[in-house]
Parts: structure tokens; C-alpha cells; sequence
């Protein structure tokens, strides 16, 4: 009896505390952050390595996205520039999750930047918008001396899911070398010959 009367009480504590808290203006307030405000604190998180708020204000430009169209893609593009390596990477992935249009072409001159991070973040991002319209400029990435950027680019190419990709990987499969580049670049043909549009 005795456990059941103190469990009661807590239980009973709790639960008002509870009510108290759910009900003061504070919280009532409390209100999820506006475009500029998501884009402001991804790149303050990104700065700071905060993982988890960079992560919830992916997952706010992507809810903003949906209820918004067309909104977040002119608040990203200019961190593209960013002379911070991460924010400009970051922006490049988020632009590819959220596939508007608006931002193939300032990713497709991302791809021409001296930095490989830069390049792959781009050229994954353009591969996940099925941008067939950036195809040039993404087969010319199989002729760069970065490995990491040739995988990307070649899995990047099977991505946009176009049959008329698929000699042009088979044809870069038979002069590649590096292993890695080669399993990516087969990943490409399997993904197009598995979901090419008939």
C-alpha cells in the first residue's frame, strides 16, 4: 500500500508539473524558426560542429520547402560561394534533398571550383536532382585526377537514370583503373538499368 500511495502521489506530482509547463506563455510561444532563421543557425551549427542542430535545421529547410516551394533554394544558393569549406558543401547536399530546379545551374559552376569537396558535394547533389540538363558537365568530371571526385561523378551520372548514360559509363569502366572508382561507377549502371525511365 504503502508503494502504491507514494507512486500515486508522484505520478500525481508529475503530472502537474506537466500541465504547468505545457500551459505557460513561454512555451505557447515557442515557435519553429523562420526561413532566414534556419538557414542563419545551420551555418552558426556548422561552424560549431553542433551536429544535431545543423541536423533539425535540414530537416526545418526541408518542412519550409514543402509548405513553401520555391523558397529555399534562393536562401541556399549563395552559400554555394561561402568562403567556409563546410557551409558551402552543406549547402550543395541540402540543395540536392530539396531537388529544385533553381539551383542546378549555380551547382553545375560549383563543379568548376579548385576545391574536391566543393566539386563532390556538387556533382552528388546534381546526381540526386536527376539534373540531366548539368550531364556535360558531370561526364567531364571523369577525367579528373581525383579519384573521389571520378566515383562520385560516375554514380552521380547513373543517378539521372537516362539509358543514354550507360555507354558512357561502360566506356569509362574500361579504361579505369582505381578499384573504387570502378565499384562506383558499376553502382551507376546497375541504379540506371534498374530504374531507367522506359
Amino acid at each position: 500500500m504503502r508503494f502504491q500511495a507514494w507512486f500515486f502521489r508522484l505520478f500525481s506530482v508529475v503530472g502537474i508539473v506537466s500541465a504547468m509547463v505545457s500551459a505557460s506563455p513561454a512555451r505557447a510561444s515557442i515557435e519553429e524558426p523562420t526561413l532566414q532563421e534556419a538557414v542563419g543557425w545551420m551555418k552558426k551549427a556548422i561552424l560549431e560542429k553542433n551536429d544535431p542542430m545543423r541536423n533539425r535545421m535540414y530537416f526545418r529547410l526541408r518542412i519550409l520547402e514543402q509548405e513553401q516551394k520555391g523558397t529555399v533554394a534562393p536562401a541556399l544558393i549563395p552559400l554555394l560561394s561561402d568562403s567556409e569549406e563546410k557551409i558551402a558543401e552543406y549547402a550543395a547536399f541540402v540543395l540536392g534533398w530539396i531537388e529544385d530546379k533553381q539551383a542546378v545551374e549555380p551547382l553545375v559552376k560549383m563543379l568548376a571550383s579548385e576545391k574536391e569537396g566543393r566539386i563532390r558535394h556538387a556533382v552528388r547533389a546534381l546526381g540526386f536532382m536527376k539534373a540531366t540538363e548539368a550531364r556535360p558537365a558531370m561526364e567531364a568530371l571523369l577525367k579528373n585526377p581525383s579519384p573521389k571526385i571520378r566515383g562520385d561523378a560516375a554514380f552521380a551520372l547513373g543517378q539521372l537514370e537516362d539509358p543514354s548514360v550507360l555507354p558512357v559509363l561502360e566506356g569509362f569502366l574500361k579504361t579505369e583503373k582505381d578499384e573504387l572508382v570502378r565499384h562506383f561507377t558499376k553502382e551507376g549502371i546497375t541504379w540506371i538499368k534498374r530504374y531507367a525511365r522506359q
